[in-house]
């Protein structure tokens, strides 16, 4: 089954705003949604997740579970988790580059 756009904003819209308080939430939210389309072989449904996600407006915490928790399926989503990487890469170097390599270790 092809996830459409609309599910996948609806996705991304729906993740909880940061504040420190609602970090886990979010991250629960996060590993959840991308869980369940990784058990169901949605690879492409998680790629436009990683393609439509906003690196920049994202809670640190919240942007890193989204890589994290396509970890264990990276073969599978590809190309949009390998942007996804470098988005967030580059966006770490630009808002925290003492420590870059540390919070992306092991992730690539």
């Amino acid at each position: 089954m092809t996830e459409s756009h609309q599910s996948v904003f609806a996705f991304l819209d729906g993740i909880p705003k940061c504040q420190p308080e609602r970090e886990s939430r979010a991250v629960d939210y996060v590993y959840g949604g991308i869980n369940m389309r990784l058990r169901d072989g949605n690879f492409a449904g998680v790629g436009m997740i990683l393609d439509g996600a906003e690196v920049e407006r994202m809670h640190d915490v919240v942007a890193l579970s989204l890589l994290t928790s396509t970890n264990p399926a990276k073969g599978k989503i590809g190309l949009p988790r390998v942007l996804y990487m470098k988005r967030l890469r580059d966006y770490f170097r630009s808002t925290r580059p003492s420590e870059v390599e540390a919070l992306l270790a092991g992730l690539e």
